[in-house]
């Protein structure tokens, strides 16, 4: 801004106004360029998560009954098993 002004008025004769205008402006660039926050990275982490609830919920449901069954099938006891004896 300050260059426009001067190429506009021709000297260095810069109002305040342009001069207010730039304050902070140099601080706030830099901090723009630096890395995200931990909150912010986990913020983000935790809503990319949840925007994938329509792919992980059907997928555990296909999942799941086949890992049951070969862990079954290894000796462990999971889950509820259908009686086989009627009363």
């Amino acid at each position: 801004m300050k260059n426009a002004e001067k190429e506009n008025i021709g000297n260095d004769d810069i109002s305040e106004g342009v001069e207010m205008a730039t304050w902070g402006v140099e601080e706030a660039e830099a901090r723009n360029k630096a890395e995200a926050s931990l909150g912010t990275q986990l913020a983000l982490a935790y809503a990319i998560h949840k925007s994938f609830i329509f792919i992980r919920v059907p997928l555990t449901a296909a999942v799941t009954p086949k890992v049951v069954k070969v862990l079954r099938s290894w000796g462990w006891n999971i889950g509820k098993r259908a009686s086989k004896t009627k009363k």
